[in-house]
């Protein structure tokens, strides 16, 4: 965790709305590589890793189930959309497949 750095308020605050009123957002995130990328996420599950909190999210762009350390997450803003909570069979497999790698 050498690279952790405490999540700015502004991002954080958007994720925690976003998870606790089922609305999307969209984020600049950027990778363990340093490349940066714009996302819109539906926020379903938040993961905490001592001393790292991780944001497992349906990626929009992506079509597929993602991590993104929350201190990467660089700006976010809320959107209107709102989303369901998807069948949380496959967060839980990604967690379980990502806390390995972790």
């Amino acid at each position: 965790m050498a690279t952790f750095l405490p999540p700015g308020r502004g991002g954080l605050s958007a994720v925690a709305d976003a998870f606790f009123n089922m609305r999307c957002i969209a984020i600049d995130y950027i990778d363990r590589k340093g490349v940066s990328t714009s996302r819109e996420v539906e926020p379903q599950f938040l993961y905490f890793n001592i001393p790292v909190w991780y944001l497992l999210a349906w990626d929009r762009l992506r079509g597929a189930v993602r991590f993104f350390r929350i201190d990467r997450i660089k700006s976010a803003k809320l959107l209107e959309k709102g989303f369901r909570l998807a069948d949380p069979k496959p967060f839980l497999a990604e967690a379980e497949e990502g806390i390995e790698v972790l």
